[in-house]
């Protein structure tokens, strides 16, 4: 995964009083897909092949809660402790394995 990183200073009064920072335009390219995908953060201390590595995960998380809202419909967790969450994410699989 190569990438390409430029840093992004808001030059403008009105934008400098929303947000002060500087922002980082990435460039990643994705081989699996064969196409550049741009990302804009404020994570300035990455570098631009870990901050694609990060996003890429966070879709692949992205897409999992999705498949669970969707597919296994689980539209609400009934805990919040990270022990009721797992239960019910292994529950919710579970029955959608004997389902399908």
């Amino acid at each position: 995964m190569s990438s390409l990183t430029s840093l992004i200073p808001f030059t403008g009064p009105q934008p400098r009083l929303k947000y002060p920072g500087t922002l980082c335009r990435v460039v990643v390219w994705n081989n699996d897909n064969r196409r550049r995908i741009e990302l804009l953060t404020n994570r300035l201390r990455f570098c631009g092949t870990t901050t694609g590595k990060v996003y890429r995960d966070r879709w692949e998380i992205e897409l999992f809660f999705k498949l669970l809202k969707q597919h296994l419909k689980t539209k609400t967790f009934v805990g919040t402790s990270p022990n009721a969450l797992e239960t019910q994410i292994w529950t919710a699989l579970i029955i959608g394995c004997r389902v399908l």
